[in-house]
């Protein structure tokens, strides 16, 4: 926020203590996100949607780094790891700038 640009980060509510977050608020706006969730990635593209809409601006990044490896099972680990990834994506690309914007994807050594 300080370098003139709003921050958004989204997190599962209950992987971050309140008092982390409330840390954070002068920083960086927390929407919480569950990629598994069609819902909760579609109330989380609402929120950044308006927000881009009041401002008349565009998202400049998305970096997706959700991710589970052992003792889960396979169907939940490509359920964050791969379907959350594509869930994410495929609602936020549209609100990139069309030529500055960019998203990484974070991912592990095993996929």
């Amino acid at each position: 926020k300080e370098r003139g640009m709003d921050a958004k980060s989204s997190l599962l509510n209950e992987l971050c203590p309140e008092e982390e977050r409330e840390g954070m608020k002068d920083r960086i706006d927390v929407i919480s996100l569950d990629v598994t969730s069609d819902d909760s990635v579609k109330e989380a593209f609402k929120k950044v949607e308006s927000t881009l809409t009041q401002k008349e601006c565009s998202l400049f990044g998305i970096v997706s780094n959700a991710g589970i490896l052992w003792g889960y099972p396979l169907s939940q680990l490509f359920d964050v790891c791969t379907i959350g990834v594509k869930r994410v994506l495929e609602l936020f690309v549209p609100l990139l700038h069309s030529t500055e914007g960019r998203v990484v994807v974070v991912t592990s050594g095993l996929g």
